[in-house]
């Protein structure tokens, strides 16, 4: 491995570490257009949050492809957040489509956006505002690519949003950690208490994410299933 390819990857690892114990708190990166590989006029062109996390793992999804990102500002919450949550609207949308200069870079019009950004983004809105049409990606970044191999076709897996253990694992640690934190404050007030109460936060979060499985189908409504906040595309 190159010394520049070992720097970047060190580099992930350590905002994904970071990133993943304070997870609550956002995160903002840098808006606008990033060039993927060696884009053409007919490469596809992709739009995420400026969540540094979500960002950093898209761009991750996307080595060995030429194509184009667009970073809206969604405050530097993850995409599925942000969205519901009015973070990330059509205006941030527009807006980046308009300031970045894609339209004189590609031929085409067409913009593929997250599916968890559907709850606060209109394609109606932006195609009248900006003459792009949006196309509703994947769940998941890392099926980005058979994504394009399909012809944009989605299966029901790519809609579907999976909370493995290994991702029930992060959150658990990402409630845990900052909770933790907190909990040191008390260290001159309750010295023999803060331990222990730490061991229970931490115990508390392993078992409420680990366990999901178990009780998720009492969290079902019509047919919906309530979940986690996950890393999105």
């Amino acid at each position: 491995m190159t010394r520049p390819r070992l720097a970047a990857r060190l580099a992930f690892v350590w905002i994904s570490v970071v990133q993943t114990l304070l997870r609550m708190l956002p995160f903002p990166c840098r808006t606008g257009l990033v060039r993927i590989g060696d884009p053409d006029h007919d490469a596809p062109v992709f739009l995420t949050g400026n969540f540094r996390l979500t960002v950093e793992r898209v761009k991750r999804a996307l080595l060995g492809l030429d194509a184009f990102l667009l970073v809206a500002n969604s405050r530097g919450v993850n995409v599925w957040c942000a969205a519901t949550g009015g973070l990330l609207t059509n205006h941030d949308v527009i807006s980046v489509l308009k300031t970045s200069g894609i339209r004189d870079l590609v031929r085409h019009r067409r913009v593929i956006l997250p599916q968890l950004a559907a709850t606060g983004v209109e394609a109606i809105d932006i195609l009248r505002k900006t003459g792009f049409r949006i196309v509703w990606g994947p769940v998941e970044a890392t099926d980005i690519p058979a994504f394009l191999d399909s012809g944009l076709e989605k299966p029901a897996r790519m809609r579907t949003v999976r909370f493995p253990w290994t991702r029930r694992l992060e959150m658990a640690v990402a409630w845990a950690f900052p909770i933790s934190l907190l909990a040191l404050l008390l260290w001159p007030f309750w010295p023999a208490g803060v331990l222990p109460l730490m061991g229970f936060v931490w115990g508390a979060a392993l078992a409420l994410f680990l366990a999901f499985p178990l009780y998720q189908h009492f969290l079902t409504r019509t047919g919906k299933s309530v979940g986690f906040v996950v890393f999105d595309f």
